[in-house]
């Protein structure tokens, strides 16, 4: 059994019972807040001295666990830092440009696009944490959930062979039933829009904690704090307000 779900929960309570905000303890620390952050989220897997420094300035000095062993996942510690704070997010904004984002997407779908970043071994892992994701859409307590997609995604597989376009069809019918939750918005910024924010790339917005995930074929890059948000949310605004509902134009 990974010991690390249980250390993570323990740090996270730990963080509630001390009253005190991420940004307050980062700073207690000297730390910087993604840095404190990632130290939470990914628990055991951090081996640099910064765990113990957490663990002692909550007194938890005997809660420590072997390192060894515990930093071969197979998601970057910036997909497991979103990935953790997801579950504890009021809202989360997504802006995906080429494809439909992770929370949305079918097993099939997530097989045939993480298969670009992951070989045999790890593709099935990467699966299913993907769509462990995805409880979070099942919850009654769930985020405020705002999705914006380009137009291009929905129809990258039209016309190709195999099986894309039954994959792509079952993945529409997903996103229709999506669509239709009352806590889910989904829309699509329409090729009619012409050039908009959208070029700049996909991103994730959470908002308490306040995190900024962007992807690009360079790696995963992780912000943390209100003004390194701002920016991003402005832009989400942007394409909300050009894009149109899912179930408007493709019901």
């Amino acid at each position: 059994m990974d010991p690390r779900p249980t250390l993570r929960n323990r740090l996270r309570r730990a963080r509630t019972d001390s009253g005190a905000s991420p940004q307050h303890l980062a700073e207690a620390l000297g730390w910087s807040l993604v840095d404190f952050l990632t130290v939470e989220a990914v628990a055991g897997g951090i081996d640099d001295g910064r765990l113990s420094a957490l663990l002692d300035h909550y007194g938890l000095a005997d809660q420590r666990i072997p390192a060894s062993g515990l930093g071969d996942d197979v998601l970057s510690r910036e997909v497991r830092l979103l990935a953790t704070y997801e579950q504890e997010a009021s809202s989360i904004r997504t802006f995906e440009p080429y494809v439909i984002p992770g929370l949305l997407q079918t097993r099939e779908y997530a097989e045939a696009t993480l298969s670009f970043f992951a070989g045999d071994a790890t593709l099935e892992p990467l699966v299913q944490a993907r769509l462990a994701r995805q409880e979070i859409l099942a919850r009654d307590d769930a985020p405020a959930l705002r999705f914006v997609i380009d137009e291009s995604a929905l129809h990258c597989w039209d016309g190709a062979d195999g099986d894309g376009p039954r994959i792509m069809r079952a993945q529409m019918d997903r996103l229709r039933q999506l669509a239709a939750h009352p806590g889910l918005d989904i829309r699509v910024a329409p090729y009619r829009a012409g050039l908009h924010e959208g070029i700049k790339g996909p991103f994730v917005i959470l908002e308490q904690p306040d995190l900024l995930y962007l992807e690009d074929a360079k790696g995963d890059v992780v912000r943390a704090g209100p003004e390194e948000v701002r920016a991003h949310r402005e832009r989400f605004d942007v394409l909300s307000g050009l894009a149109v509902p899912l179930l408007t134009a493709w019901a």
